[in-house]
């Protein structure tokens, strides 16, 4: 299965997203469409994107209420801004168990190396 034009501007646009919060490349909400689904299917077959939920990358989608929620139900401090917050959780990680992390869009290096050379396939939106 090759990759076209339209699905490497999907991977343009998708890139560091919420999985099932998928965006047209002019970035308006997709829904589930079936059309960007199946370029990200594509695009994961072809090993150029990948989803994951590590702690590295998933925690920067909580949000600051989210992220004050996991901290209370453990009776670790609450204040402090997000970066404060996710630092406090990284630090208590041993004890918080059972965290549910969202799954994120992320490029392979394949990927990465397909964004560079194609970056300006984005000026045409």
């Amino acid at each position: 299965m090759s990759v076209n034009a339209r699905d490497l501007l999907v991977l343009h646009t998708n890139v560091n997203r919420l999985v099932g919060e998928e965006i047209f490349a002019n970035k308006c909400l997709a829904n589930n469409d079936f059309e960007i689904i199946n370029s990200i299917k594509k695009l994961i077959e072809a090993k150029l994107l990948s989803t994951t939920n590590d702690f590295e990358v998933s925690i920067y989608k909580k949000t600051r209420p989210e992220l004050q929620s996991i901290l209370k139900s453990f009776g670790i401090k609450t204040t402090g801004n997000k970066p404060e917050l996710i630092k406090r959780i990284d630090d208590n990680y041993h004890i918080i168990d059972n965290l549910d992390l969202p799954y994120v869009y992320i490029p392979t290096k394949k990927g990465e190396e397909i964004l560079k050379k194609t970056e300006y396939l984005t000026s045409f939106i």
